[in-house]
């Protein structure tokens, strides 16, 4: 939760079969300092139930329903009640949904979802009219990876572009686009804003550079790396950058 005080976590029964018709995905909330206080919240058919975000007032949980990888669908979860409402409430074959984050008053979630479009795009939720706002539908790129920053300032997201990934950031109210450095080739993923929003982690690995951990400081734009690449001994110089 946002305020660290709880956790929740999904859990199926040992020696439930994936494909039972019983099968059911628990979803729990706990005070980790108090394991007795661990309650079940909901108890949801099939196997396909994640948790994605808590919202700021630590009462709702968004939740995702993986169908298929051409099909899945997001619900809210009253923390207390266990009650689940659709926010994606269209069930339709070929529509999927990755992701989702609520924004600090509670009104709106972003996520990532190919409807309307061949390409996994950023779009805000809005919670009271369930209207779309689409945030990246300026490139045809998919969106692989977003993570908002706890005050909602800011939106980061990584497209995949011809095989390469690109970091974007943007004002999530207005849809402006923020200053980003220029990375090398290369594939992104774990991004992760710090609790002031002021620096974004990431993993990045390329043809050249084993997988590892970045961050980008905002104020003085600049990346870091915070690991030390492993190569076996072999020499980088001789690696080869990929072309389409």
């Amino acid at each position: 939760s946002a305020d660290g005080k709880r956790i929740a976590y999904t859990s199926v029964a040992v020696g439930a079969q994936r494909d039972s018709g019983q099968l059911r995905v628990e979803i729990h909330v706990m005070d980790p300092g108090d394991p007795a206080s661990d309650r079940m919240v909901a108890a949801l058919p099939g196997p396909g139930w994640g948790i994605y975000d808590w919202s700021q007032d630590g009462k709702t949980l968004a939740i995702g329903e993986y169908v298929s990888a051409v099909e899945s669908y997001l619900w809210l979860l009253d923390v207390q009640s266990g009650e689940k409402v659709a926010l994606t409430p269209e069930r339709k074959t070929g529509v999927s949904y990755h992701g989702a984050s609520f924004s600090p008053d509670g009104k709106t979630v972003y996520t990532s979802t190919d409807r309307g479009s061949e390409f996994r795009r950023l779009v805000a939720v809005d919670l009271a009219s369930r209207k779309t706002r689409i945030l990246s539908g300026g490139r045809p790129w998919s969106i692989e990876g977003f993570h908002l920053a706890l005050d909602g300032s800011k939106l980061a997201y990584a497209t995949n572009e011809d095989g390469e990934s690109r970091l974007n950031i943007i004002d999530p109210a207005s849809g402006r686009a923020l200053p980003v450095p220029q990375l090398p080739k290369g594939v992104i993923s774990g991004l992760a804003w710090n609790r002031q929003g002021s620096e974004l982690a990431f993993n990045f690995s390329s043809a050249k550079d084993p997988t590892g951990a970045y961050s980008l400081d905002m104020a003085r734009s600049q990346v870091v790396r915070w690991t030390v690449p492993d190569t076996a001994g072999a020499d980088p110089a001789k690696f080869v950058e990929p072309e389409l």
